[in-house]
């Protein structure tokens, strides 16, 4: 029989003691309750709970994740369709380089030549992204559709490097230091570091119009493509063709070397259209 522990309660009126009986394991379950709500009000700190909760700061918080749940949701829509848009333009690509005559090894479109940082998806967003995808697209399905409908203006087309190595660029399409003037001048071609007697090649099919030698330039070349192109080839060793001869693309059409004003061996490349110096580097379609 469990042990109990009576109390017994005399009011002040004349009326009777009242008993009450309470078992130890009773009085052992509330000493525990009350240790631990002490113990649990001295750790967690109940009020600071409650005002955490009543914080209107929670509630701004709350409806902030919404709309960030919301711009996330349409960042995933439109990174979906710029996915489509992407691949639909490389297979118009293929086929671009396929009407043009170009092998298909490890390629690479130059939709976009600007450097890097502010072509990327963060720092111009992605509604501005989206724009530039869809304009590049539309402006590869014009130019495969004029392609298609004139099969040797796309095999004049200077599309690919004038070299086979071609990794080495000394000088770029831009304003440059000239030593010998002293003085910044408009580079209007790409320079290609190489060795003496490395191998030129056309990087699309024409007529070489001129070679001639320049005291600046020293031993060059120009090629007509067609009636809006040109390129332009300086510093050479020695011509594999003459003028007046068709060249086809890939086709080798000069040596490397350091003729005329150059420090060593190299080749400066240019391409002309309408009669302006562009950047060649924004028309290569092939490695």
């Amino acid at each position: 029989m469990a042990r109990k522990v009576e109390v017994q309660v005399f009011p002040e009126t004349t009326s009777p003691p009242r008993y009450h009986a309470y078992s130890l394991w009773q009085i052992a379950a509330v000493g525990f309750a009350v240790f631990f709500a002490v113990l649990g009000f001295l750790v967690i700190d109940p009020f600071s709970i409650v005002k955490k909760w009543t914080d209107v700061s929670l509630f701004r918080m709350y409806s902030q994740n919404k709309d960030l749940l919301k711009t996330l949701n349409q960042l995933q829509d439109q990174s979906e369709r710029a996915k489509a848009e992407i691949e639909e333009s490389r297979k118009i690509r293929e086929e671009v380089t396929k009407s043009a005559g170009i092998p298909l090894t490890e390629p690479k479109v130059l939709l976009d030549p600007e450097p890097t940082v502010e072509n990327s998806f963060g720092a111009i967003g992605p509604a501005r992204n989206m724009q530039r995808i869809r304009f590049g697209h539309a402006s590869i399905k014009r130019f495969l559709d004029s392609l298609k409908s004139n099969a040797s203006y796309a095999k004049s087309l200077p599309l690919i490097h004038p070299m086979k190595r071609h990794a080495m660029v000394t000088g770029r399409f831009a304003l440059a230091y000239d030593p010998h003037t002293g003085s910044d001048l408009p580079h209007r071609g790409v320079d290609y570091a190489s060795f003496e007697g490395d191998t030129v090649i056309a990087p699309g099919g024409g007529m070489v119009a001129s070679i001639v030698n320049d005291k600046g330039f020293g031993l060059c070349m120009t090629i007509v493509h067609n009636e809006r192109t040109e390129t332009f080839y300086a510093h050479l060793n020695m011509a594999l063709v003459g003028p007046g001869q068709s060249v086809s693309r890939g086709q080798p059409i000069a040596l490397v070397g350091k003729s005329g004003r150059s420090a060593g061996p190299h080749l400066h490349y240019e391409l002309h259209i309408m009669g302006q110096p562009v950047n060649p580097e924004d028309y290569y379609i092939a490695p």
